[in-house]
């Protein structure tokens, strides 16, 4: 059984190929979410690797990565493990995107300039719903 966010670990898969954003955003969620462990990659495909192997607690999706779009990697996810929530980060604020994010079955859809403010509460929520996995 899971706890609620900031009484437990969780595991987090964070795909998205900006090394350098990335690692600002790994550093960010562990400030949030102290006790977490962080799984990265840079690659679509590994990303939907790890997330097969290692079923993460939440899974943070950037949109333009090589081999796999974060748009297919969530798709792939969400027909086999429909429970893990799946967050869309992109800079891309055309509404387009939006619509695919929800017609791939994403939980949520964070534009990477708003994630300060939008992505703990956001994670928080989906965290707190993942009681059982």
């Amino acid at each position: 059984m899971k706890k609620f966010p900031n009484q437990s670990d969780y595991l987090i898969l964070l795909a998205d190929d900006n090394e350098s954003f990335s690692q600002t955003l790994i550093h960010f969620i562990r400030s949030k979410f102290k006790n977490s462990e962080i799984l990265y990659t840079r690659n679509g495909k590994e990303a939907t690797e790890i997330a097969v192997n290692r079923i993460p607690d939440l899974i943070i999706l950037d949109i333009n990565m090589p081999v796999l779009s974060g748009f297919q990697i969530a798709h792939l996810i969400k027909k086999d493990f429909p429970f893990i929530p799946v967050i869309i980060i992109t800079d891309y604020e055309e509404i387009e995107y939006q619509i695919e994010a929800k017609r791939v079955m994403a939980d949520a859809f964070i534009l990477k300039k708003n994630i300060s403010t939008e992505l703990p509460p956001v994670m928080s929520a989906l965290l707190s719903m993942q009681v059982i996995k």
